[in-house]
């Protein structure tokens, strides 16, 4: 019943009947990707807060870090020192993630303990994972001849691309899309069809 925001200054929360977002253990930790895997259960990248990077003497990227207690600490899962990722979608057993810092599209069958990677499209938007199949995703792309969203039946191995569309993602129960302009688009079919909403 809560909303989670993870910033560039730390991961805050509102509260069901909130209109207040509230810092979770007043850590200033980057998290540039945050994904909920479970209750209580978060996955994350980015950078340490300063102070604490001086404390524990942590690299610059953070690799891919989980939080059993909703955020108010973080351990290291991998890749720390060698990943920034800024996209993370968590299915099944299986964690895609886009690590920016070297231009790469990742995924881990294994919960994020360990990577292959993926030839991804183009330039990466964001991505999404069908919640009714782990190795059915779609990818935002921009810029280029590779423009537009293409879809992946196989996890990432082979890609067609299906849209025009770019924008950010969101595969709860359909498929969101939030266009550049904030036009928001849903589509029952994985993103052949989208239509406007409102």
């Amino acid at each position: 019943g809560s909303l989670f925001i993870a910033t560039h200054t730390g991961l805050f929360r509102v509260g069901k009947d909130s209109r207040k977002a509230v810092r979770i253990a007043d850590r200033f930790q980057d998290t540039m990707g945050f994904s909920i895997v479970g209750p209580n259960r978060f996955l994350g990248s980015g950078h340490p807060d300063l102070n604490e990077a001086q404390e524990k003497n942590l690299p610059p990227h953070l690799g891919l870090i989980e939080s059993t207690d909703k955020g108010r600490s973080w351990e290291s899962i991998s890749l720390l020192g060698e990943a920034d990722f800024h996209v993370l979608r968590f299915a099944g057993e299986r964690v895609y993630g886009y690590d920016a810092s070297n231009d790469r599209l990742l995924v881990s069958s294994d919960r994020g303990r360990s990577w292959n990677e993926l030839q991804k499209p183009g330039p990466l938007v964001d991505l999404a994972v069908d919640p009714a199949d782990d190795r059915r995703i779609l990818v935002a792309s921009s810029g280029g001849l590779e423009e537009g969203l293409f879809e992946s039946r196989d996890g990432g191995e082979t890609w067609k691309r299906v849209s025009e569309a770019v924008g950010l993602l969101a595969w709860p129960d359909r498929l969101y899309l939030i266009a550049g302009g904030g036009q928001v688009f849903a589509s029952a079919d994985g993103g052949r069809r989208l239509e406007g909403q409102g």
